[in-house]
């Protein structure tokens, strides 16, 4: 008789989970495209229509115009667009969001440093990250404006309906009208690869630099990668050409500059713990002795934004846009944003003004 109760007292909460997950699979692997109706409404962006080719080695170029004024990016980070049945208004807010700070910015390239998709289940009860990523596509490709990305550690999570890979294809097909994302070449990581900006005469002002550590290090072949291509466009300009980097993920550096500034920042703020990669990477040695980089733009850690200089080098986080992976951020939330980046053609310097939303008229 006590077995009977026993077994009964099991079978109950085994038959109320198994009818829950029926229930609520559907709604979990088939995202919600309801976000569509409100991506429809973007107007394309006013900005300069730079001149953007290839040159003989298969490199995007950005060319300047006639002004041979500031190249102006606007990076964006941690969109984490969810397309989730439990999310649509908050969804919804993000594309409001991007569309308000790109419209104040009018920059002449988007870069998003990240996190742009968030098929996270337990957090945004949803792995369809391909219509996360026809979203995320849709939005900037209405908008008009060459855009580039690099992966971030949530876009193509374990469960997610796409893997990196695939991912990476719809970045890159020839299909999208604006889009710079590469795949880039054979190596640790997806979509490592480098964008030279041009002055209006086709010499070589500065390159961009594009490195996924969104799994949690930069490996040994990237940083030769990089390496090489320091080299090569130094050789190709016979100088020391001026360059930046993006990446998701904040170098320990950014720990050590933090433990150094006395919390005196260029701008910004940190509010929470630094997430960095492995301390043991040597990337950053690498860019110290070669002399190329100035500056390197990350997000991942939603309420750090600060700017710190280390060795000569600016270690930067971009506010985020995230209504989704934190939830006491939204709405009205002081540090979500984005920041401009101006890159001087004249003197390779680097200028970097924040933009947070409750600034913009």
């Amino acid at each position: 008789m006590k077995k009977r109760v026993l077994q009964k007292g099991i079978l109950i909460p085994v038959l109320i989970i198994c009818t829950i997950f029926v229930l609520f699979t559907p709604f979990v692997i088939v995202g919600n495209k309801s976000i569509f109706a409100e991506i429809e409404t973007i107007e394309n962006v006013p900005h300069r229509n730079l001149e953007i080719s290839k040159d003989q080695n298969g490199i995007t170029t950005i060319k300047n115009d006639e002004s041979n004024a500031d190249i102006k990016i606007l990076q964006l980070s941690d969109l984490h667009i969810c397309c989730s049945y439990f999310t649509k208004e908050r969804d919804a807010a993000i594309i409001k969001a991007i569309v308000k700070v790109v419209n104040f910015a009018q920059p002449d390239l988007i870069v998003i440093s990240g996190d742009m998709l968030f098929p996270f289940i337990f957090r945004s009860y949803c792995t369809d990250n391909e219509t996360m990523a026809k979203a995320f596509i849709s939005t900037f490709e209405k908008i008009g404006i060459p855009y580039a990305m690099i992966f971030g550690n949530h876009d193509a999570e374990s469960l997610a309906k796409w893997n990196k890979s695939q991912l990476s294809d719809y970045f890159s097909s020839s299909t999208l009208q604006h889009s710079l994302y590469e795949s880039g070449e054979p190596m640790s990581g997806i979509g490592n690869y480098a964008i030279k900006l041009l002055n209006n005469d086709g010499t070589l002002s500065q390159v961009a630099y594009f490195i996924d550590n969104g799994e949690g290090d930069i490996k040994q072949n990237q940083i030769d990668w990089y390496s090489r291509k320091v080299s090569d466009f130094n050789t190709e300009a016979d100088r020391s050409v001026p360059s930046i980097i993006f990446m998701h993920i904040p170098l320990y550096e950014y720990q050590l500059a933090y433990e150094q500034s006395n919390n005196d920042f260029l701008y910004g703020y940190l509010n929470e713990s630094i997430s960095s990669i492995n301390p043991e990477c040597r990337f950053f040695d690498t860019i110290k002795a070669l002399a190329s980089t100035t500056a390197i733009f990350c997000g991942h850690d939603h309420r750090n934004t600060c700017g710190m200089l280390y060795e000569g080098i600016l270690l930067s986080y971009c506010p985020t846009l995230d209504y989704n992976a934190y939830l006491n951020f939204y709405e009205n939330e002081e540090l979500m944003g984005g920041q401009i980046i101006s890159l001087n053609s004249n003197d390779g310097t680097v200028d970097v003004n924040q933009i947070y939303l409750l600034d913009i008229p």
